[in-house]
């Protein structure tokens, strides 16, 4: 399994915009066998609201991590911390995977 590591935050109010295209471009991947650990430093529940928006489409894990707030490295390794993947991948929320067998390349 690949677990993708995403740190998140509210983004100067664009956080929830940017993360619904990378989960769209997630459910287009060909590999299947990967999660999604969100790792939110947001303020408000925007991000929050979203992954539940996505939870039956993609297997998403949601974790509120108010501390350290604004610290991107304590953010990026509370992600990293609760991936259960063979592989990891820390993606950023205004990152996305170009194609659609990127994961595939990751995986093989």
């Amino acid at each position: 399994m690949i677990s993708l590591a995403m740190p998140t935050y509210e983004t100067f109010g664009r956080g929830r915009e940017f993360l619904r295209f990378q989960f769209e471009k997630f459910r287009t991947q060909t590999f299947k066998d990967f999660e999604i650990v969100i790792s939110d430093h947001s303020k408000d529940d925007g991000i929050k609201n979203l992954c539940e928006e996505y939870e039956d489409k993609l297997n998403i894990v949601y974790i509120h991590n108010p501390l350290n707030h604004g610290s991107l490295p304590h953010n990026i390794n509370n992600a990293i911390r609760n991936c259960k993947g063979d592989i990891i991948k820390i993606l950023f929320q205004d990152d996305f995977l170009f194609e659609d067998d990127s994961l595939q390349r990751i995986n093989d």
